[in-house]
């Protein structure tokens, strides 16, 4: 077999051949090490390359997962339109129900996306998104709020 096969194969197979869970993280920086510029602008802080790669991942994956910090400061859409294929559900960690409304992956249906808010976040929360908004109580019996 080529070498370059075996290397793509030693790559890709323990991917396709799993049979439990699979988690990838991803964190997008620049070649000197930053995640976002000097002034705090972090919108394609990668080339064309690595995002076209991000959407590859995505394109293989059932979920992307990411905080509301990220969608309020970055307003992402988390899908794979650099690539063919499916968009994955777009899960948004918000424990204290401060994600911006006007966020357009609540909104442009693009793909599924859960809010995932602490039911410690009260009731004053603004209406759902046009996808799904969970409430999570706490397990440990505490009154606590989750963050």
């Amino acid at each position: 077999m080529a070498p370059e096969a075996v290397d793509l194969l030693s790559l890709f197979l323990p991917l396709v051949a799993r049979t439990g869970p699979l988690a990838i993280a991803q964190l997008g920086q620049s070649l000197d090490g930053r995640i976002a510029t000097e002034s705090g602008a972090s919108h394609y802080i990668n080339g064309l390359e690595a995002r076209t790669h991000l959407h590859r991942l995505r394109a293989v994956v059932d979920a992307v997962v990411v905080g509301v910090d990220t969608v309020n400061d970055d307003d992402p859409q988390l899908t794979v339109r650099h690539v063919a294929g499916h968009n994955p559900v777009r899960v948004v960690l918000d424990p204290r129900g401060r994600v911006r409304q006007r966020s357009q992956l609540l909104h442009d249906g693009a793909a599924r996306t859960v809010h995932v808010v602490s039911s410690a976040a009260g009731a004053s929360l603004p209406p759902a998104c046009s996808g799904s908004c969970c409430r999570c109580p706490r397990t440990d019996g505490s009154s606590r709020r989750w963050y």
